[in-house]
């Protein structure tokens, strides 16, 4: 019989905006024919401490950005993460960029250009094909490249949070083994997930050298991608089926508060759909529950793109602004200026739905922009209503109500709709609005952060 084992298992959810991660140990313990049985020591352990995270900021500490700051002539990385959004929040002038290049949606620049959803072709393709040749053309890096310099930090950061954890008991006091699960969309090709999977690699090897840690043997066969659909449907079935707590177990009611109020649960057979919305891609999967120890799903049909995402949210704001702000009200860089108003705005998405009516989504400092009382402009502040905002979030959420009938109508056995990713899961006046029609329609929802670090 093969000696035990311990294994860090790191499971990483990358979203197009943040992404989220969360690490476990676990012991292996072999048979005489070399086959594993796997015990988990201790509940996973998520990440909510990143590099420069503020202080009291909600999902902020969970979900690190996917912002990156490079020096132009050096080619470095200088800021990454919260380091990188605190950079661009206190710098002042658009010409303070003209030394850097501001990297953000990395994960949307992996995709291959022959492979772009139809949908996407129009507003996203010629984005992407300048993004690609900005990478190319300033950096000297592909975008595998850059997201591995992402990578690379992230992962060191989850390292060293699992040595300060776990070295007081002596699991890394001898070789260990490391595996890392990294969520991907399940549209992506297999060739797609290969080269994610290869990256991953590549910075989880410059990581544990990093920190120092002996580990048996590592390669691209301890990286395995995960449908980071699948994976937030398995947390929200883990909750809803009749098998994890039983009708006399207290943690039921408990359960059962935690989840929406008009959530059900769930049962072997039942017909349900996962719509995974994030900041830049949105896909509808069909599934069916066949087991539920351990949870196991069958897929109906293929995944479905979607035409909309939280990223058109800030399009539809992006086009307001551009709208409404002028060379006269400001005479800098107005396109500096408007991706700031948008970023500062977009960390705020998740409160709309929850204000008073007379109340402003927020008063956003523009150094240089001058009053204009007719624009709600005063001397160097914009300010912005949150039925403003509820109006850019409108066309995006009518385009999903439409979906969403179009699902029921074809899978009438449908037994609920759970909505994932940050946008899809967090944003409260698209819970209301969605609720309602869903209500009228019989069909129980579910809204869960769970499946997708994507950000808003």
């Amino acid at each position: 019989m093969l000696e035990p084992r311990y294994t860090l298992i790191i499971v990483i959810d990358p979203g197009t905006s943040s992404m989220t991660a969360s690490y476990a140990i676990v012991r292996d313990i072999f048979d005489n024919l070399g086959n594993r049985v796997r015990y988990q020591i201790n509940e996973p352990t998520a990440l909510d401490e990143w590099p420069d995270s503020p202080i009291g900021v909600n999902p902020g500490h969970v979900c690190v950005p996917c912002v990156q700051i490079y020096s132009k002539a050096t080619k470095r990385q200088l800021h990454w993460g919260f380091g990188a959004e605190e950079y661009l929040k206190d710098t002042n002038s658009g010409d303070d960029f003209d030394d850097v290049l501001v990297v953000e949606h990395i994960k949307s620049l992996l995709k291959d250009l022959r492979e772009v959803h139809d949908v996407d072709k129009v507003s996203h393709l010629p984005h992407l094909v300048q993004a690609k040749k900005i990478l190319e053309d300033v950096l000297e890096k592909k975008a595998i490249d850059v997201f591995k310099d992402l990578l690379t930090e992230v992962i060191s950061h989850i390292l060293g949070s699992a040595v300060l954890e776990y070295t007081p008991w002596g699991y890394f006091s001898q070789p260990i083994n490391v595996e890392v699960g990294f969520c991907l969309p399940s549209e992506w090709s297999e060739a797609l997930h290969s080269s994610v999977a290869h990256a991953v690699s590549k910075s989880s090897e410059t990581s544990l050298a990093r920190n120092n840690i002996n580990v048996q043997t590592f390669g691209i066969e301890d990286v395995l991608t995960i449908s980071d659909t699948l994976s937030g449907v398995r947390q929200f079935l883990r909750q809803t089926v009749f098998y994890e707590t039983g009708p006399t177990d207290p943690r039921r009611a408990e359960i059962k508060q935690s989840l929406n109020e008009n959530a059900s649960e769930t049962e072997i057979n039942d017909v349900f759909s996962a719509f995974d919305v994030g900041a830049e891609t949105a896909c509808i999967t069909v599934l069916r529950l066949i087991a539920t120890s351990p949870v196991r799903v069958d897929q109906l049909g293929p995944t479905l793109s979607l035409p909309f995402s939280g990223d058109a949210v800030d399009n539809h704001f992006r086009t307001l602004l551009e709208k409404r702000i002028t060379s006269t009200d400001f005479p800098g860089n107005i396109h500096w200026a408007i991706e700031k108003i948008v970023r500062r705005v977009e960390e705020k998405k998740q409160w709309v739905g929850r204000h008073a009516t007379n109340d402003k989504l927020s008063r956003e400092r523009v150094t240089g922009l001058r009053a204009n009382p007719e624009k709600g402009f005063k001397k160097h502040v914009i300010e912005v209503d949150w039925i403003e905002l509820e109006r850019c979030f409108d066309p995006i959420i009518h385009q999903l109500e439409q979906q969403i009938l179009a699902t029921v109508v074809d899978y009438p056995q449908l037994k609920a709709v759970v909505f994932l990713g940050q946008f899809g899961g967090n944003s409260r006046y698209l819970q209301e609005r969605l609720k309602k029609g869903l209500l009228t329609m019989n069909t129980p929802s579910n809204f869960s952060t769970a499946g997708a670090g994507s950000g808003m």
